[in-house]
């Protein structure tokens, strides 16, 4: 029995205090996205936007074989939509 209100007593001891420090695990977490915001996101959006052109450049440099090769398998998961391709036998 003794054991059985010790683990009662212990159970509600770790829930109280998960409740009791949520709030600021939540703040630590909001301040650790906000400074990754400040001093991270502007050079991620960079390097994105620095390798969306480099993939349009690689397709300009594309041979009209490759084009259409690419348009037959890759571009439906590029593009984001349907194109209109008539398939080669």
């Amino acid at each position: 029995m003794v054991t059985s209100i010790f683990k009662s007593v212990l159970a509600g001891l770790f829930i109280g205090a998960a409740l009791f420090l949520m709030p600021t695990f939540i703040l630590g977490l909001l301040f650790c996205m906000f400074l990754f915001r400040i001093f991270g996101g502007r050079r991620a959006r960079q390097r994105f936007t620095e390798r969306r052109i480099a993939f349009a450049e690689h397709i300009r440099a594309m041979s009209e074989e490759e084009f259409s090769n690419f348009k037959m398998t890759k571009a439906p998961i590029y593009c984001h939509k349907k194109m209109n391709v008539e398939k080669q036998p």
